[in-house]
């Protein structure tokens, strides 16, 4: 599995994206950076390419 493609937990993708987790928890729980199904209780789960899509639209 390359590194794009490698699951980013919340913590993992704020850390790559430079922010801080609860700002990336909230983005992911809004659905404003895309993440794997989940079921509740569960961790988001997201990738860099997910991340760097969201960034790259000059949101951040």
């Amino acid at each position: 599995m390359s590194d794009s493609t490698r699951w980013l937990l919340t913590d993992e993708a704020a850390e790559y994206a430079r922010m801080h987790y609860m700002t990336m928890y909230n983005l992911l729980a809004r659905g404003d950076i895309r993440s794997a199904p989940r079921r509740k209780g569960q961790p988001y789960r997201t990738t860099r390419e997910w991340v760097d899509a969201y960034l790259m639209q000059g949101a951040a």
